[in-house]
């Protein structure tokens, strides 16, 4: 998730999804699960915060807590929309299971995930064009 700096400190960057009701299961996809007390919808495990999602404490048990809402089913994140999509199909990230962990002398080696960048960073057009005119001039 893109981060901000504000004065001293930075912040995470609260996503803001489109307006609905979700104050009872019939609104919720098939792709979710409706709780009576949720959590806050920054505490989403969305595409841009899945491999350092929040930690948000949730106590369903707490007495002000009034937030109905239609929470992502496992295996599942939100996406830029606010829809829950699979893990996998977030754009611009590449994952594979984790089947080639070693054990090598009490070391193991995991997968880490990787990230592609969404803009190529740009080439100068003219890399050497003002060495030519030094040149020229010095002639």
């Amino acid at each position: 998730m893109p981060r901000r700096f504000h004065g001293r400190r930075l912040h995470r960057q609260i996503p803001h999804y489109p307006a609905r009701n979700e104050k009872h299961a019939a609104y919720c996809s098939i792709r979710e699960y409706h709780v009576t007390c949720g959590p806050e919808r920054h505490c989403d495990k969305s595409c841009d915060n899945m491999y350092s999602p929040p930690h948000c404490y949730h106590d369903p048990t707490n007495p002000k807590c009034y937030f109905p809402r239609c929470l992502c089913k496992d295996g599942y994140v939100r996406n830029s929309l606010g829809h829950c999509i699979w893990e996998h199909q977030c754009p611009n990230r590449y994952s594979e299971p984790n089947k080639n962990s070693t054990d090598i002398d009490g070391m193991v080696m995991e997968f880490v995930p990787f990230v592609r960048p969404r803009h190529r960073a740009r080439k100068a057009r003219h890399p050497h064009r003002h060495r030519r005119l030094q040149l020229e001039k010095s002639a």
